[in-house]
């Protein structure tokens, strides 16, 4: 689980006027940044740090707890890295990003090899909307 995580302002009124205007609003791809304990900061436009990956919607699982509150997770399979890293960007299929969740500590991520069992990452970033 992301130690903190937030809504962009972004994706925050991309959230609202997809509501206002009865309109789907899809999360569907994401992208890993290397830099861990990001602070708080509502107006970020892409992760922090280099990219170190990018996955699209079926690397994510939506798991909706009530009305205001979701988890977003995103599925890091054996296949992926290796890398270090630190937070996790969701976006819009317009390249918004909607929200942003960062760790503490950096996250090592190992690939299958010959002679290594990689390891399976599932990143969360819980989202609460409150008035």
């Amino acid at each position: 689980m992301a130690d903190n995580a937030w809504l962009t302002d972004a994706g925050e009124a991309k959230i609202i006027n997809a509501l206002a205007a009865n309109t789907p609003f899809n999360i569907d791809n994401w992208k890993l940044g290397s830099t861990n304990n990001v602070a708080i900061d509502r107006t970020l436009t892409d992760v922090v740090g280099s990219v170190l990956d990018t996955g699209t919607v079926a690397d994510i699982e939506f798991d909706i707890l009530s009305a205001d509150n979701i988890i977003i997770r995103v599925i890091l399979d054996e296949s992926r890295g290796p890398y270090d890293l630190g937070n996790v960007g969701l976006f819009s299929n317009d390249g918004t990003l909607i929200a942003f969740g960062t760790f503490e500590d950096l996250i090592s991520k190992t690939p299958n090899a010959i002679g290594v069992v990689g390891n399976r990452l599932v990143l969360s970033v819980p989202i609460r909307f409150v008035d």
